[in-house]
């Protein structure tokens, strides 16, 4: 598992336990942060230099 990987996972986790979201609105976090990563690993661009610009 990747450093990506593993932080979306400790946030979705985070996510679940300590704000009891549903495991739907889990699961729709987790399908659009899995494009998020994947488009930028496309662009080669960390993440961390992805702001709100960037993602519209």
């Amino acid at each position: 598992m990747d450093t990506l990987s593993a932080k979306i996972e400790a946030y979705l986790n985070n996510l679940h336990v300590v704000r009891q979201l549903s495991a739907h609105t889990i699961k729709a976090y987790r399908a659009d942060l899995k494009i998020l990563s994947e488009n930028a690993q496309a662009e080669k661009c960390a993440i961390d230099q992805i702001n709100h610009v960037g993602i519209r």
